[in-house]
């Protein structure tokens, strides 16, 4: 199955190739050849990126393909797109993208989703438990208008649990890792800290039962300065990223480190995220970490005076050395 991510501004050009490539394959059947380019003309005004706080936008990617892609407009509660390349029709892309945005609506609060359909795609949609509302019509950009179907789906609300990691977890973090970072060094890390009982706090974000989240505290050394946990890795599955489980999962990290007796924490993160929970650049309490631009080390007091006598330099666990 291919990969689902969320689309960067570089995948507009493909995402309108997936486009112009589906609808000409998939609604021959239904529309005549001037509706057909019309609704190809449609998509080539829209670029991934535009407004991204209305709008959530994923692609499937296979190898360095973009094979399909999605879209969800918060706004307006509307699916504004679900379309896959014709060469990988009926392997179930289409299903798992629709899956994904409306769980990202899920997660945004939208309790009926609501799609126009064209003529094609009404039979995929009501499969997925879709509903008609009515026939409808869009107006593409010339001024044609194409006949479609109004369609709506009620949505449940989301059972999202941040809960202590569990063995039968071991397997889901380590995937969850892999696809956040596209890679396996963090994976293999948590692997590591895990066999050698250096997790002080390993938290799973469980969405409907499955872990869709993972975040990770260990052990540092800070000389004058004790019991101070490192943040990271913390891991959200790329389609929901921008949802806020990441930062549900750093608010319930700390919380949980505090309980077990840590009095400070340090991050090696974006100098524009981190501070919301609470941490500042390392070197305001005199400490730093090497190689890295100062910005992007922070440290935070769990407790009054947590690192008030704490100097020099970070050592995180040895696990580390190999990511």
């Amino acid at each position: 199955m291919p990969r689902i991510r969320r689309a960067g501004p570089d995948d507009g050009p493909a995402i309108e190739t997936v486009h112009a490539a589906a609808v000409r394959a998939g609604y021959r059947a239904c529309y005549a050849p001037a509706d057909v380019e019309a609704w190809v003309a449609g998509v080539a005004t829209w670029r991934v990126g535009l407004d991204a706080a209305r709008r959530d936008v994923l692609v499937a990617e296979e190898g360095d393909r973009i094979v399909g892609f999605a879209g969800f407009d918060v706004a307006s509660a509307e699916v504004t797109a679900v379309y896959v390349d014709p060469s990988i029709w009926r392997r179930g892309v289409g299903g798992e993208l629709l899956e994904a945005v409306e769980t990202i609506a899920r997660l945004r609060g939208v309790a009926t989703a609501r799609l126009d359909a064209s003529l094609n795609a009404v039979a995929f949609y009501e499969a997925t438990g879709w509903r008609r509302e009515r026939d409808a019509e869009r107006r593409m950009p010339g001024g044609r208008t194409i006949a479609c179907v109004a369609m709506m789906k009620d949505l449940p609300e989301p059972r999202l649990a941040i809960r202590d990691e569990t063995p039968t977890d071991v397997a889901p973090v380590h995937d969850v890792e892999r696809l956040a970072f596209d890679r396996a060094g963090e994976a293999d890390l948590v692997d590591r800290l895990r066999a050698d009982g250096a997790l002080a706090v390993s938290l799973v974000a469980a969405l409907d039962g499955r872990v869709v989240g993972h975040v990770a505290f260990s052990p540092v050394a800070i000389e004058g300065a004790r019991d101070v946990v490192g943040l990271g890795p913390v891991a959200v599955v790329p389609p929901l990223q921008t949802c806020a489980i990441g930062a549900r999962l750093v608010e319930e990290g700390l919380a949980r480190a505090r309980e077990r007796g840590a009095r400070a924490a340090v991050v090696l993160g974006h100098p524009d995220y981190y501070p919301r929970f609470g941490f500042v650049v390392s070197t305001c309490f005199g400490v730093r970490y090497p190689d890295v631009p100062e910005e992007a080390f922070m440290a935070a007091e769990l407790v009054p005076g947590g690192l008030e006598a704490a100097s020099g330099m970070v050592r995180y666990h040895p696990a580390f050395d190999a990511v």
